[in-house]
Order: C-alpha cells, then structure tokens, then sequence
C-alpha cells in the first residue's frame, strides 16, 4: 500500500509539473504597446487580400471534405 501512495504521489506531482508548462507556453505576454495594435486591429482588420482569400477557401475545402467522412 505504501508503494501505491508514493505512485500517486509521484503522478500528482508531475501532472502538475504539466499543467504549469502547459499553461506557460500558451499565454502570450503583451506590452501595453502591442496590446493596444492587437485591439486595434481586431476592431480595424486590414482588408483581405489574395492569400488571404485562397487561404479561407482552402480551410472551407478542408472543413468539408472532414465533414463529409462522417
């Protein structure tokens, strides 16, 4: 039974050793300058241009060939 305790422990230990990196690397720290270009261009968006475009219809492609095999 001891041994069980020192796995369970070991496990608990490293699942939140993974958390903490995986909450790390997928925050984004901003500087209050990039922070206020990210709002502005969310609210300005510049307008689409060709890669843009073939991009989106290629990702509307994708999403219906995968939606098509189910």
């Amino acid at each position: 039974m001891h041994a069980q305790t020192e796995n369970q422990f070991v496990v608990q230990a490293a699942l939140e050793k993974a958390e903490k990196v995986i909450e790390s690397e997928s925050t984004i720290a901003l500087t209050r300058r990039e922070s206020l270009r990210l709002l502005e261009m969310i609210e300005n968006p510049p307008p689409r241009n060709e890669k843009f475009l073939q991009a989106q219809a290629r990702y509307q492609s994708l999403k219906n060939d995968a939606g098509s095999t189910y």
